[in-house]
């Protein structure tokens, strides 16, 4: 099984082509016996390494690549921001043998790059899983074209072309299970934060519970705020919140969830079969009561005996007089960046554990990726009583200026290490070596500083809109929820 991955090169190419040809990786022969027996053999006087060039010579590679760069005008490094790629291609332990991984390592190369690049295969040996080191020029000696790196080109060029040989070959290949997920969202998911697919999806969910068509289905979704298209004109159907930034497609939220499962669902529920919910929590219908919720109910008090139930049970009060000053009733009110930062982390931690209204949650799901930098803005402006923008601009003025003073210092230990390495005094390197450690620490602390009030005076402006808007959202949500109890004892 081969497999591929993609990495650019943006500085040193003649460092990526130096470790791809180490010989300690590529030789053959690394145990005495057959370093013996190569030594010994008068036909082969040198080692015999896996590395093979297509239109260049492995030894002068990077020279040949610079001259097509240099042909085609584009040597010069503020116009060209990618040197070359490097493509390893890892096979498993025990499928191949090295001359069979080097030879599938060229035809991947031949048939991938070699009528356009410059390009050289080596074969790495030095571990349990044989792999392919194949490095090309990102600028093609035909027409001066650079290689264009996207998906479409790895997953359909790349990827491809070595699936193919694998298959000629006899081995195994990589198959894909399911789609995958963006990083964020999969980040998300291993931190435990709530994502916006997944909330999503547990109102398609709660939408399918109660749906018994697919008109009933696309009701429920626009009472809970959502806009659904769909239709002849559309190929795919889409859904998007009331306070969402753009369209998200039914069948992105997983498998079970595009348009055509979820009315095969929704029929079959009609015809009176049995239906699963593509999501893993299902709710029961609303005129029914779950065996979980009358688990949840609280256990019925126990009769009293006839005796005790008759004596009137006497509430005793304690009145208490209270005299003095008393400083915590009189407390300072915080105001500006102290009280903002202290509200809207408050709202966020609440939000990240379901105990704020839906309506406040969709408004604040972009944040949730950057608590941490709320946390720390907000413990900064605590820790130095940040109040008014005058007081963030000293703040940001004096680590600054803590931050050059200290740079200055450690500029001065600089010169005075070099001198001492020069003397090959190196009791007194090693102390100065020392000292500019603990410098540089304190300066990237002051660096931090500085850069967490950049954040304040960059977010202050927006975070007072979110907390309106929020707070906004949890009235208006407690009012309606007001509303429909009031509702409900009328009847």
């Amino acid at each position: 099984m081969a497999y591929t991955k993609i990495i650019v090169v943006r500085n040193h190419l003649w460092r990526c082509l130096d470790y791809t040809s180490n010989p300690q990786k590529t030789e053959i022969g690394k145990d005495l016996q057959n370093a013996l027996a190569y030594a010994q053999n008068a036909d082969k006087t040198e080692y015999q390494f896996f590395v093979t060039g297509f239109n260049c010579d492995p030894a002068t590679a990077f020279e040949a690549m610079q001259e097509t760069k240099k042909l085609w005008d584009k040597a010069d490094s503020e116009h060209i921001r990618v040197l070359g790629y490097h493509v390893i291609q890892s096979f498993t332990p025990g499928e191949v043998r090295p001359q069979q991984a080097h030879e599938i390592g060229c035809e991947f190369a031949r048939r991938a790059f070699s009528e356009r690049y410059e390009v050289t295969v080596s074969t790495h040996l030095n571990t349990q899983a044989l792999h392919n080191h194949i490095v090309f020029n990102s600028v093609s000696f035909v027409d001066g074209r650079m290689f264009r790196d996207d998906f479409k080109g790895y997953y359909e060029g790349i990827r491809a072309v070595s699936d193919q040989i694998c298959r000629e070959h006899g081995l195994s290949i990589i198959i894909p299970k399911r789609k995958g997920k963006a990083y964020a969202e999969c980040q998300a998911e291993k931190e435990g934060k709530p994502t916006v697919r997944a909330m999503i999806r547990a109102d398609v969910d709660k939408a399918l519970v109660r749906a018994i068509s697919w008109e009933t289905f696309v009701a429920g979704l626009r009472q809970m705020g959502y806009t659904v298209k769909y239709g002849h004109s559309i190929k795919y159907a889409t859904l998007r919140h009331k306070s969402g930034s753009r369209n998200i497609r039914l069948k992105s939220l997983g498998e079970g969830y595009d348009e055509a499962s979820i009315r095969g669902l929704l029929a079959r529920r009609a015809r009176g079969e049995e239906v699963t919910l593509p999501g893993a929590a299902v709710e029961a219908m609303p005129t029914q009561r779950s065996s979980s919720a009358a688990k949840a109910l609280p256990a019925e008090r126990p009769k009293q005996p006839d005796h005790e139930r008759h004596i009137p049970q006497v509430r005793r009060y304690r009145r208490v007089r209270l005299c003095g000053a008393f400083p915590l009733l009189s407390r300072k009110k915080y105001t500006g960046f102290m009280a903002l930062y202290y509200r809207y982390v408050y709202l966020l931690g609440k939000t990240r554990q379901r105990r704020t209204s839906r309506r406040c949650c969709f408004l604040l799901r972009e944040d949730f990726q950057k608590f941490n930098r709320y946390t720390a803005q907000f413990k900064y402006v605590w820790e130095h009583r940040i109040q008014t923008q005058e007081d963030l601009d000293a703040a940001r003025a004096a680590a600054k200026s803590g931050q050059n003073a200290l740079a200055a210092q450690r500029r001065s230990l600089y010169r005075k290490r070099g001198v001492a390495q020069k003397d090959r005094d190196d009791d007194k390197a090693t102390a100065l070596s020392a000292e500019i450690a603990a410098l540089s620490a304190e300066i990237r602390a002051r660096r931090r500083e500085v850069m967490i009030c950049g954040w304040i005076a960059e977010d202050a402006a927006r975070l007072r809109r979110q907390l309106a808007e929020a707070e906004c959202a949890e009235r208006q949500e407690r009012q309606q929820t007001d509303q429909k109890k009031q509702r409900g004892y009328a009847r």
